[in-house]
C-alpha cells in the first residue's frame, strides 16, 4: 500500500534546509574578484577541479564551469558537493578565505568524503590552523 504524505508532513523539505547556511553575499563575484584570487592563491587540483583560495575581507565562493560539461544533472550534483564541503570546512578556517573553484570537464562521480579530505590536506593542515 502506498503511503501519502500531506504537504506540510513532505519529507523532502529536510534536505533544502542546508542551503540556508550559504548566504547570497558569498555567491556574488565578479570577474575581477574570481581572478585575483586565482593568481594571488594557493592552488590544488582534484581529478577535473581545480581549487584555488587566498585571504579576503569576507567569505565568498566562486564555482565556475567550462562548456565542455555536459548534462544538467551531474553539473548540478557537483556544484552541491563543492557547495556543502565549502560550507562544512568553514568553520576550520581562521580568517575568511575566497575560494575560487574551476570545472573543467565532467569529473565522474565526484565523491564527497575524499573531497573534502583534499581540501583539509592542502588548505587547512599545510596552514596551521587545525
Amino acid at each position: 500500500m502506498d503511503v501519502k504524505f500531506l504537504p506540510e508532513e513532505d519529507p523532502k523539505e529536510e534536505q533544502f534546509l542546508a542551503n540556508k547556511n550559504f548566504p547570497k553575499t558569498e555567491k556574488k563575484f565578479t570577474w575581477s574578484q574570481r581572478n585575483r584570487i586565482i593568481k594571488v592563491g594557493k592552488s590544488f587540483k582534484y581529478k577535473t577541479l581545480i581549487f584555488s583560495l587566498a585571504h579576503q575581507d569576507n567569505w565568498q565562493l566562486i564555482i565556475t564551469l567550462k562548456g565542455s560539461f555536459k548534462g544538467a544533472i551531474a553539473r548540478n550534483r557537483t556544484k552541491r558537493i563543492i557547495r556543502e564541503v565549502y560550507r562544512n570546512c568553514k568553520p576550520l578556517f581562521n580568517y575568511p578565505v575566497g575560494i575560487a573553484v574551476t570545472v573543467l570537464n565532467n569529473p565522474g562521480n565526484v565523491d564527497y568524503h575524499k573531497l573534502e579530505k583534499q581540501l583539509v590536506k592542502h588548505f587547512i593542515t599545510n596552514n596551521g590552523n587545525n
